[in-house]
């Protein structure tokens, strides 16, 4: 395990990207007089670009000439004007040797010397992450866009709730847009967000599956052959109101929980779901439950809720969760009973609990697979249960397959390139799951290239993205914390729904999700 410890030096920090280390104090950075090529990102995620000679430091703010960076297809923009040192999260040279990056802390209450992985030397260790002052701003996870040959497309948020190293785990997501061009596979991976990501894997699996089929990964890795589909005779919300619409078609017509309706409050209406009726078909013993949706951003703002209600102790905390097993499952615990869409089945005239779709953010709609058991039901028609937290989830289409799976041939390719903002390739980091890991902050970027794999004739080809990875979120916590209610929130079913849902009502329209990529 290669590591190297940081030291907090006034206000200035370095973070896990760099590969060579210098580490500058303010006197430093001053003394520098504008003679080097800067990158700036502020605290609300904007990045500047300013050249050798044409800025400046005065009485602690950063002034001059300089280029506002935006990301396609937006343009750039000049640039004058002067920005605060206590609003600026990190500043990177261009002189990059091969990098020379650091995390500034003045005025955001950073208080962290942690150990830091080096991306470029296969370290094994994470950092605790950089906290900063994100206000109200929505959190993410990586971002996956592909390239159809004439434009991009949003495609994942990958590895979504993955938000601690103990949390880190594998996820599987279709691309439907990428389209092989001249040979090649273009992807672009993207932090978009105000968090520290750390991608251990991302591979390209070309499937090449039976026509009249399509392909929906399980948790697992493992891909379903899908045929033409068997949709729900009856569709019904707690309430007994008829959703049969909302669910028959991917048209962007969700179901969701009606936050505007009375009753939340209650302790006995903190879950929400659908009950769904379909035709069995007695001489298959497996289903297929096919669900198309997201989440809402509430996820996100629980989240946050919850870690600022740690005030000071946020930090301590975060490192507890990463080295102590027991607080980990128990923080784990509270993210699937509460975070996950609940799969039950009923049998023996009782719901019986058959197993949890993970969350997949609020950006990118997703199919996602439950493969069940159903030799033990009785009677001509099968019932499902969809359960969640209310105002969480958001359900556009279910159906479901009876059809076993046919046999498929995959082809998994790692990268052939990934170059970074920096112009570094940084394939060797996403060639396998080993603890090396590309590490990025807000606004840094990979452009990934794959070699076509040979195509199966006869058949169809799928892509898809196979990552593994978690991410640290960057979350403001102040004063001092607050522990009985954090324990109750982990502990008692309903109770962040009950305390959390009042805020969240009158805060949500702050939280914008990007919109569907499909």
């Amino acid at each position: 395990m290669k590591i190297t410890s940081c030291t907090l030096v006034i206000s200035f920090l370095f973070y896990q990207g760099c590969y060579d280390t210098t580490t500058l104090t303010r006197q430093e950075f001053v003394v520098e007089g504008g003679q080097i090529d800067i990158s700036v990102l502020t605290n609300e995620g904007k990045r500047y670009e300013f050249e050798e000679g044409k800025y400046q430091i005065v009485n602690d703010s950063l002034s001059g000439v300089g280029i506002q960076k935006f990301r396609s297809p937006l343009s750039d923009r000049r640039f004058t004007g002067t920005i605060s040192l206590a609003n600026i999260t990190l500043i990177e040279t261009k002189e990059l040797n091969p990098a020379k990056s650091v995390l500034l802390a003045g005025g955001i209450g950073l208080a962290v010397a942690g150990i830091i992985a080096l991306t470029n030397g296969g370290g094994e260790s994470s950092p605790p992450p950089p906290p900063t002052n994100s206000g109200g701003t929505k959190m993410s996870c990586p971002f996956i866009y592909t390239f159809d040959g004439s434009k991009y497309h949003l495609e994942s948020e990958t590895f979504a709730g993955a938000v601690l190293k103990g949390l880190e785990r594998p996820a599987y997501d279709v691309l439907h847009h990428l389209k092989p061009v001249n040979g090649t596979c273009r992807l672009n991976l993207v932090n978009a967000r105000q968090e520290t990501e750390y991608v251990n894997e991302l591979k390209l699996i070309a499937v090449d599956h039976p026509t009249g089929t399509i392909i929906i990964p399980d948790g697992r890795g493992m891909m379903h052959t899908i045929r033409p589909p068997v949709f729900p005779t009856n569709c019904a919300d707690y309430n007994g109101r008829s959703m049969l619409k909302e669910v028959a078609a991917k048209d962007n017509w969700y179901w969701e929980t009606d936050l505007n309706a009375s009753g939340w409050t209650d302790s006995s209406n903190t879950r929400e779901g659908l009950i769904l009726e379909f035709a069995g078909q007695h001489q298959s013993k497996t289903m297929k439950l096919v669900v198309s949706g997201k989440n809402t951003d509430l996820g996100y703002f629980a989240l946050a809720a919850i870690f600022q209600l740690k005030g000071d102790q946020k930090l301590a905390w975060q490192t507890q969760l990463e080295t102590n097993p027991a607080e980990c499952a128990k923080f784990r615990r509270w993210l699937m009973r509460e975070g996950m869409l609940h799969v039950s089945l009923w049998q023996n005239g009782k719901w019986m609990e058959k197993t949890a779709l993970m969350d997949v953010g609020p950006g990118v709609r997703k199919d996602q697979v439950a493969v069940l058991d159903v030799s033990e039901t009785t009677g001509s028609t099968i019932r499902i249960k969809l359960e969640s937290t209310i105002g969480l989830w958001r359900v556009d289409q279910v159906y479901a397959d009876y059809s076993p799976d046919t046999s498929v041939r995959t082809s998994e390719l790692s990268p052939k390139r990934a170059i970074n903002e920096h112009g570094q390739d940084v394939a060797n980091l996403l060639a396998a799951s080993d603890e090396k890991y590309y590490t990025t902050v807000s606004d840094q970027f990979a452009d990934i290239v794959f070699d076509e794999a040979p195509r199966l004739p006869g058949t169809l080809r799928t892509y898809v993205a196979k990552t593994r990875g978690f991410y640290y979120q960057w979350l403001e916590s102040k004063g001092r914390a607050n522990e009985p209610t954090v324990r109750r929130i982990l502990d008692e079913p309903g109770f962040g729904t009950r305390m959390l849902m009042p805020q969240w009502l009158k805060q949500r329209a702050q939280y914008q999700s990007v919109s569907d990529a499909h």
